[in-house]
């Protein structure tokens, strides 16, 4: 890939963005649940344009300067991105880790509709990192949460319980 032949050029901390960038790396616990053909100690950050999550095919893109950024496969942003840049990575699913992710729900604008909803989030063991709710004025409500999940079939258990909740409209995540 080109990661590794980028690797194999340089020694860690002599010369290179890159080097420098795996040198750096090297002194932080590693957090991230993705596998680069073998490589280990590359300073890892997902990109917030469609904040992919494990489960999702994806792909990486070598940055100048900030490692390797996770998109999904299917990003507009990474498909119209240099080719040659770009490096194939898979999720360590043996990992155990969370990502946030934003979901929107429209829903009937009742009383007791939060307390579902949220309800919901806590039986498909999520946590909800921060919620946004309010009345449209059509006898509607848009409720706008952050939850953590632990990948996308996580996210999609979580819709589901949400989707029971008597009053709930639509549910959909939100990408940047």
């Amino acid at each position: 890939s080109a990661l590794q032949k980028e690797l194999q050029k340089q020694q860690p901390g002599k010369g290179g963005s890159l080097g420098k960038v795996v040198e750096r790396r090297t002194r932080r616990k590693p957090q991230s649940a993705i596998l680069i053909g073998g490589i280990d100690n590359v300073m890892v950050r997902f990109a917030n344009c469609c904040n992919p999550l494990p489960g999702e095919p994806v792909t990486g893109f070598i940055t100048r300067g900030r490692g390797l950024t996770v998109h999904a496969k299917n990003c507009p942003q990474v498909l119209a991105s240099d080719i040659d840049r770009r490096v194939d990575i898979e999720w360590d699913m043996q990992r155990k880790t969370t990502r946030p992710v934003k979901i929107q729900v429209v829903c009937s604008d009742q009383k007791g509709m939060l307390v579902g909803i949220s309800g919901a989030i806590t039986n498909a063991d999520a946590n909800i990192c921060s919620a946004s709710v309010h009345a449209r004025g059509d006898e509607k409500g848009t409720n706008l949460f952050e939850i953590d999940v632990e990948n996308l079939e996580h996210l999609n258990r979580v819709i589901r319980e949400i989707k029971k909740v008597k009053g709930v409209n639509r549910v959909e995540r939100i990408k940047n």
